[in-house]
């Protein structure tokens, strides 16, 4: 996994080098319920981007589990996580919403994506799995940039990872607030 992931920046690398186009570079800190991450998001075309992200995450979750009547199980659960990763962007509407006269201020658009993320070990936690995360997770979103640079992102997708040395799958329902620098 992680030399493909090598491999794929490496093939991304002289795009990366030569873009130029209608997507641009942005800087931001965005926050979800239970996460701050730094954002640099740099063009590869007019429709591609990647956005490196890093910061902490938090996981939260509540458990009730009874087997016949010799086991009982109930209560909150947190981990609070690093987290680093890149996720490959395809903004598919800005040129329609720029005919629109709607803005796409810092890539204000809706795009198909897939992040590649890794865990840390937890820093702190409680009844969770403290193992490290790999995730791939292909995705489609909404981002919009206002004018007072307040950010807003909403994502739907498919989580698809290994924590320790199980591998599983989850959907992913994300809602970012944040500012663009």
């Amino acid at each position: 996994m992680k030399k493909s992931i090598i491999l794929f920046c490496l093939l991304c690398l002289p795009t990366l080098l030569a873009a130029q186009g209608r997507t641009t570079k942005s800087q931001s800190v965005s926050l979800n319920l239970l996460g701050i991450h730094y954002n640099y998001e740099q063009p590869l075309n007019e429709k591609f981007t990647v956005n490196f992200h890093a910061g902490l995450a938090g996981e939260l979750g509540y458990s009730s589990l009874k087997i016949g009547s010799w086991y009982e199980d109930e209560g909150w659960m947190y981990s609070l996580r690093g987290a680093v990763g890149a996720d490959f962007r395809y903004y598919y509407n800005l040129k329609k919403r720029e005919k629109l006269g709607k803005s796409t201020r810092s890539n204000s658009g809706n795009f198909w994506a897939v992040d590649l993320q890794y865990y840390s070990p937890a820093i702190i936690a409680d009844r969770m799995n403290t193992d490290y995360l790999i995730l791939a997770t292909p995705y489609w979103g909404i981002r919009r940039v206002y004018s007072n640079n307040l950010l807003f992102e909403f994502n739907l997708g498919l989580n698809v990872g290994r924590i320790g040395s199980e591998w599983g799958t989850g959907l992913l329902t994300n809602i970012k607030f944040g500012y663009s620098f």
